[in-house]
C-alpha cells in the first residue's frame, strides 16, 4: 500500500464565509485511518454533554487539524462506515463563522455522502459528538 502523508502543518482550507482563527500544527501524518482515535470526554459520558472549550482545552496537543478532515472528504472510501451517525470534531483548527462564533469544522454523513459542517464551541457536545486525536 502507498504511503500517503498528510502535512499539518501546512495552512488550512478557509471555507466561505470563515476565518482562520486558530491552526494547530501537527507535522507530517502517515495516514493510517487505524491511527486515528474518536474521543469522548468522561464528561461526556457522565453527564451527557459538555462544552466545546473544556474539549478544546482538555486535549489541546492531540487534535487532528482541518488538514486531516479535508484529506479524509477528498478520499471518502477511506472513512470507516462505522463512523455513521457520528459528527467527528477536528478541534486542531479552529475558525469564525460570519465573524461571529468560534467554530470547529467536523465529519458527517448526510444525504448519503460524508460533508463537512461548523458547529460552535461554546455549545455543548453531546455523547454522538466525538473528537478526532491520534491514538
Amino acid at each position: 500500500m502507498e504511503l500517503i502523508r498528510i502535512d499539518c502543518d501546512a495552512d488550512p482550507i478557509i471555507p466561505e464565509h470563515m476565518e482562520l482563527i486558530e491552526h494547530a500544527k501537527g507535522g507530517i501524518f502517515d495516514f493510517d485511518i487505524n491511527k486515528i482515535v474518536l474521543c469522548l470526554s468522561t464528561e461526556q459520558e457522565r453527564i451527557g454533554s459538555v462544552n466545546g472549550n473544556r474539549l478544546l482545552n482538555g486535549l489541546r496537543g492531540k487534535h487532528l487539524n482541518a488538514n486531516v478532515l479535508f484529506y479524509l472528504l477528498s478520499n471518502q472510501e477511506l472513512i470507516p462506515d462505522k463512523w455513521k451517525g457520528l459528527q467527528i470534531c477536528f478541534f486542531g483548527t479552529v475558525y469564525r463563522y460570519f465573524g461571529t462564533d468560534a467554530v470547529i469544522l467536523y465529519l458527517v454523513w448526510f444525504q448519503d455522502k460524508w460533508q463537512f459542517n461548523c458547529f460552535p464551541i461554546n455549545r455543548g457536545y453531546s455523547k454522538d459528538w466525538l473528537v478526532a486525536i491520534l491514538k
